[in-house]
């Protein structure tokens, strides 16, 4: 340690140097935190769209086996509403 240099100049800068460093360790774990759960919120919105989009004829008629014969016609006509107006057909 320099004479120069008080010893009590030493201890605030070790002070703010503790502090800066607890404050930036939650700011990273903070910002990791929310990068990772913007990824798995994307990654379960396109594995919802590929299994609707694989799977959606059975989807549909299993939706449609629950319903009586009369709110089946109901469904299937705005499903097909639905996909022609989406898909661009």
């Amino acid at each position: 340690m320099p004479r120069w240099l008080p010893r009590a100049m030493l201890l605030v800068r070790a002070d703010w140097l503790r502090t800066y460093v607890q404050k930036s360790a939650g700011g990273v774990f903070d910002f990791s935190a929310s990068v990772l759960g913007g990824l798995f919120r994307l990654l379960t919105i396109f594995l919802f769209a590929f299994y609707f989009a694989v799977d959606g004829p059975r989807l549909r008629r299993g939706l449609c086996s629950l319903l009586p014969p009369a709110k089946q016609t109901e469904v299937l006509r705005a499903w097909e509403m639905a996909v022609d107006k989406t898909s661009g057909r």
